[in-house]
């Protein structure tokens, strides 16, 4: 019985190995051309594309973790026929067949069989998708890197070169510009400052003169009613005089 289960699990398990290779190979060469692109934009320069080492890790490493989930995946589906073929000998010794049934030994085989192939299968999606996703990561971190690292492919007097440095004289210039246009302004509005300053110096000047002129007249008219009372009082007194 054991010896049955094992090896219908060894051929379960040959079936589906070279399946699962089959699936992971591809994955793992489409991350590789994923990454394997090169930004270098002269003209003169023919450049090639160049494998990535961290994506060649990236699903070599994504190989091995698929390989390792389906050991694991395999040693409990291995031991789970051995224990089912020895709990169908175990009935089959304490119990005698009876007249007319299909043994027992086959049936429990090959339903031994069944989980195993179940087990290989559900372990073979898990390895697919892990290593799946263990390349879409790969291609990813790929790709961020290479455009942090754009600098790197930018050749001197390529057309990118050249529009960068045209674009940061432009800029600059706008700069210095903008700044020019502020000072101006800021002249203009530093003489209107001064012009409404002596406009008002004016006015308070005129303002005090008109004062001044204000107090002259009040004391002249002062003096004036002061010396009109003086020569009334001077006449009555020579009138009473006379009297």
């Amino acid at each position: 019985m054991t010896a049955r289960g094992s090896s219908l699990w060894a051929r379960a398990a040959a079936a589906a190995k070279p399946k699962l290779q089959q699936q992971l190979l591809p994955a793992a060469a489409a991350a590789q051309q994923q990454t394997r692109f090169s930004f270098s934009t002269d003209p003169r320069i023919t450049s090639t594309p160049t494998p990535s080492k961290e994506a060649a890790a990236a699903a070599a490493a994504a190989a091995a973790g698929a390989a390792e989930a389906t050991d694991a995946a395999a040693k409990p589906a291995a031991a789970a026929p051995d224990a089912a073929a020895a709990r169908a000998s175990a009935a089959d010794a304490a119990s005698p067949p009876a007249a007319g049934t299909p043994a027992a030994p086959d049936a429990a085989a090959a339903s031994a069989a069944a989980a195993a192939a179940a087990a290989a299968a559900e372990a073979e999606a898990a390895a697919i998708r892990e290593g799946q996703r263990l390349a879409e990561r790969a291609a990813a971190s790929q790709r961020l890197w290479d455009l942090l690292v754009f600098e790197r492919n930018i050749k001197i007097f390529s057309p990118t070169f050249l529009l960068l440095l045209l674009a940061a004289v432009l800029l600059h210039l706008y700069n210095n510009a903008r700044e020019q246009q502020l000072l101006q302004q800021g002249d203009i509005i530093s003489q209107e400052e001064q012009r409404l300053r002596k406009i008002a110096e004016e006015a308070r000047s005129k303002r005090r003169m008109q004062q001044m002129l204000q107090e002259q007249q009040q004391q002249q008219q002062q003096q004036q009613q002061q010396q009109q009372q003086e020569q009334q009082q001077q006449v009555l007194q020579q009138q009473m005089q006379q009297q």
